[in-house]
């Protein structure tokens, strides 16, 4: 094997590792409150309404990233039957303000007309977003870190720290976003 090819393999590798770490952390209402409760796996998508009606034996399909990155064409991905607990989660909130967030929507028929449920429904996808974008910050920052300190990335090339800083960026611009949202449920 070359030694380029051995480098590719050893940083697709540190990357898959990274990417593979759970980001936890409950995104429940800053800056009113801060929570370190421990997460657990939170439906971006309704389990009980939505998800059922969308399950077959329990399984929805999914668009899951492949496991091998081709460096040459990017992330690729693929559609798998992924089983309806597992399905749309993410860790960005713990058991408890899960529950009182988004008891209205998960006790409840779902309301087209409900102002409230609709409020809910788009709040809970701004949090998966925001949870999304802050895991990309932080592997993209680990990866590159690591990178360098293996001495596999020249901490001087301008093109990925760039990358790498607009993925911070990103998550603070989104964070700005979820503001809005915290401030209309704190005020209703």
């Amino acid at each position: 094997m070359s030694k380029d090819k051995k480098v590719m393999n050893e940083l697709k590798s540190l990357i898959y590792t990274q990417s593979k770490k759970e980001y936890k952390q409950c995104l429940w209402l800053r800056p009113k409150f801060h929570c370190n409760k421990d997460c657990i796996k939170a439906h971006s998508i309704q389990n009980r309404q939505i998800l059922d009606q969308l399950a077959s034996k329990n399984h929805v399909v999914m668009a899951v990233p492949k496991q091998n990155l081709n460096t040459e064409t990017g992330p690729e991905i693929e559609f798998k039957q992924v089983g309806r607990n597992q399905a749309t989660t993410f860790t960005g909130l713990c058991q408890k303000h899960d529950s009182e967030l988004f008891r209205p929507i998960d006790i409840n028929e779902f309301d087209v007309s409900n102002e409230q449920q609709k409020f809910l429904i788009a709040y809970r996808s701004v949090l998966r977003e925001l949870h999304t974008r802050i895991k990309a910050a932080i592997d993209s920052q680990t990866s590159y870190q690591e990178s360098v300190e293996l001495g596999k990335c020249d901490p001087n090339n301008r093109d990925i720290s760039e990358l790498v800083t607009n993925k911070s960026v990103n998550a603070i611009d989104f964070y700005v976003y979820k503001y809005v949202y915290d401030n209309i449920y704190n005020s209703n």
